[in-house]
C-alpha cells in the first residue's frame, strides 16, 4: 500500500530529472490529501496551476508555488500564415500566427519548510488570430450644436434637414491609439491624416494601404490641414407670397442651399414685408464643409478561433537548469510564515484541504436532492 501511495504522490507532483529535492515520505497510515488551485493567466490565455499542497494527519506536509512570466531570452515571431483552404473548425483560412516563449517557475518546499527549491520550466505557445477585420475604431469630431433648418413654407427646401457645428480644431491634432492584440490596421476618414510607424511617416491620404504585421505599439495617427468654421452666413425667411418663385430665392446660392445674402438682399426683405411674413432669418456658421468629421481604424487580428483554445498549441521545452536554486528562511521564522518561499509575492492561497469541514453546514437527505431537477409538487 506504501508503494502505491509513494508512486501516487510522485505522479501528481513529478520531480525534475536530478532533482536534488528531498525524497522522504511522511507516515500515510491515516491517508493525506493534495488540493490544487488555478487561475487564468493572460499570457498564456488559459487557467495555470498555481499553488499545490499536501496535508497528512492534519499538518501540511508540502506545497509549491508556480509563477509564469515571459522569456525575456526568447522574444516573440510572427508570421501570417494561409492553411489553403476555408478550415471549418478553425472557421478561416488566413490566420496571424504568434509563437511566443514563456517560463515556469517553481518553488517546493516540504516539512519543516526551511528549505526551498526553484526551478524553472521552459514552454513555447502558438496562438492563431483572424487575419481578417474584426473591430474598429472610430473618432468622430465632437458637435457643439446641431441648427434645425425649417421646412419649405420656412427657410429651406429639404423638410427636417439639420445643420451641425462642428467643434474647432487645432491645424495638426494627434490621435493617440493603443493597438494591444490588433496585428494589422487599416485607416480612412474624410481628411487627410498621416500615419508614423516607428517614428517614421508610411502614409499620408484619406485611405491607407493595410499596415500589416505590425510589430510595434509605436504608432501615430495625426490629423493635418483641418478646416473649422471661418465665419457665418444669414438664411433669409422664404416670402409666403404664393406668387413667389421659391427656385429664384436660390438663385447665387452655394451648392449646399445657403443663401449668398449678396444677392439681392434688399429685393427680398421687401418681398417678405410686402406679403407680411414675420419670420426671422437665421445665420449658421460658414463654410458649411468642415473637415475632418471622422477617422476609423480597421483592426485585423483582435480576436482567435472559437471555442478557446482550438487554436492553440503548447509544446514544453525542458528546464533551465542555471536557474536552480535553494532559498533558505532564517531559523526564527515561526511555521506559518515559512509555508511561503522566502520572495517577495502573493503566495496568500486559501486551499480547500486547508478547511476544517466538520464546522461547514450539514445538508439533509443529500442523497434524495441529487436525484432529480427542481419542479412544482
Amino acid at each position: 500500500m506504501s508503494d502505491k501511495l509513494t508512486k501516487y504522490i510522485n505522479k501528481l507532483s513529478p520531480r525534475l530529472p536530478n532533482s536534488s529535492e528531498d525524497s522522504f515520505l511522511p507516515n500515510l497510515s491515516n491517508g493525506f490529501s493534495i488540493d490544487t488551485i488555478s487561475q487564468f493567466n493572460d499570457l498564456v490565455g488559459m487557467d495555470w496551476e498555481v499553488a499545490s499542497n499536501m496535508v497528512t494527519n492534519n499538518k501540511v506536509f508540502r506545497r509549491s508555488y508556480k509563477i509564469l512570466s515571459e522569456d525575456i531570452e526568447k522574444p516573440p515571431r510572427i508570421q501570417e500564415i494561409d492553411l489553403g483552404s476555408h478550415s471549418e473548425s478553425l472557421d478561416g483560412r488566413y490566420f496571424y500566427k504568434i509563437t511566443h516563449y514563456f517560463v515556469e517557475d517553481t518553488y517546493s518546499s516540504q516539512q519543516p519548510f526551511f528549505k526551498w527549491k526553484r526551478e524553472r520550466l521552459k514552454f513555447e505557445q502558438e496562438v492563431l488570430y483572424h487575419n481578417k477585420i474584426t473591430n474598429e475604431l472610430r473618432w468622430e469630431r465632437n458637435i457643439n450644436k446641431k441648427i434645425v433648418i425649417p421646412d419649405d413654407q420656412a427657410y429651406g427646401s429639404e423638410k427636417g434637414s439639420v445643420y451641425k457645428e462642428y467643434e474647432d480644431l487645432e491645424d495638426i491634432l494627434n490621435l493617440p491609439i493603443s493597438v494591444n492584440k490588433c496585428w494589422g490596421l487599416q485607416v480612412e476618414s474624410d481628411g487627410e491624416f498621416i500615419i508614423e510607424y516607428r517614428g517614421e511617416q508610411v502614409f499620408k491620404g484619406f485611405k491607407s494601404h493595410k499596415l500589416s504585421p505590425l510589430l510595434s505599439t509605436d504608432i501615430k495617427i495625426t490629423l493635418v490641414n483641418n478646416k473649422n468654421h471661418t465665419g457665418s452666413k444669414t438664411i433669409s425667411p422664404i416670402p409666403t407670397n404664393t406668387n413667389n418663385n421659391k427656385d429664384d430665392y436660390y438663385n447665387g446660392s452655394n451648392k449646399d442651399g445657403i443663401r449668398n445674402n449678396n444677392n439681392n438682399n434688399n429685393n427680398n426683405n421687401n418681398e417678405s414685408s410686402n406679403s407680411g411674413n414675420s419670420k426671422s432669418s437665421i445665420s449658421i456658421p460658414y463654410p458649411t464643409v468642415v473637415l475632418p468629421t471622422y477617422l476609423v481604424c480597421k483592426l485585423y487580428g483582435t480576436e482567435e478561433p472559437k471555442p478557446l483554445p482550438i487554436g492553440r498549441k503548447m509544446m514544453p521545452l525542458g528546464e533551465d537548469i542555471k536557474y536552480r536554486e535553494t532559498l533558505i528562511h532564517a531559523s526564527h521564522v515561526k511555521e506559518s510564515d515559512r509555508y511561503k518561499p522566502p520572495i517577495p509575492g502573493n503566495f496568500d492561497y486559501t486551499f480547500n484541504n486547508m478547511i476544517d469541514k466538520s464546522k461547514l453546514p450539514v445538508v439533509e437527505k443529500y442523497g434524495d436532492r441529487i436525484k432529480g431537477n427542481s419542479k412544482w409538487i
